[in-house]
């Protein structure tokens, strides 16, 4: 009979440490100064992520809103989300809409490219149901083309 040991020691596989970087977040604090938060992927292949200021300092994640930063425990406020209403500005879904409508654009890319340029968040633009919507509303307001 053969007897089956363990191998002395089994170590098991992880993801590589190495943080990629998904996207940055333009933030003010109360005072009015600006700040960006650069928002990490923290192992390829799941959905951790983690947040930093550009200059490495830790940020924590507090809602859709807001993020603090660690050290100092300051709040920050996103210029150009789910806040920005109480601003006076226009979240980048009213935004996107507002530019479908104009009929300026012939694509989702157009569409893209313009929110970016104008400093808003395109990435939050996602999902199949949004882009049709979106989709639609450039076709309903393309002016007719002439065909004469």
């Amino acid at each position: 009979m053969v007897a089956l040991r363990k191998p002395a020691e089994l170590v098991p596989r992880r993801h590589s440490p190495v943080k990629s970087e998904l996207y940055r977040e333009r933030c003010k604090d109360e005072d009015g100064n600006r700040y960006t938060v650069i928002v990490w992927r923290d192992y390829p292949g799941t959905s951790l992520t983690s947040y930093t200021l550009e200059d490495g300092t830790p940020v924590h994640y507090e809602d859709e809103c807001y993020f603090v930063i660690e050290p100092t425990r300051q709040m920050l406020t996103r210029c150009d989300d789910c806040c920005a209403p109480s601003h006076g500005m226009k979240t980048t879904l009213e935004r996107a809409f507002e530019l479908a409508r104009s009929g300026k654009y012939a694509s989702l890319k157009e569409l893209q490219r313009t929110l970016h340029a104008e400093g808003y968040q395109h990435q939050q633009l996602t999902g199949p149901a949004l882009f049709e919507q979106l989709r639609r509303l450039m076709k309903a307001a393309k002016p007719p083309s002439d065909t004469a």
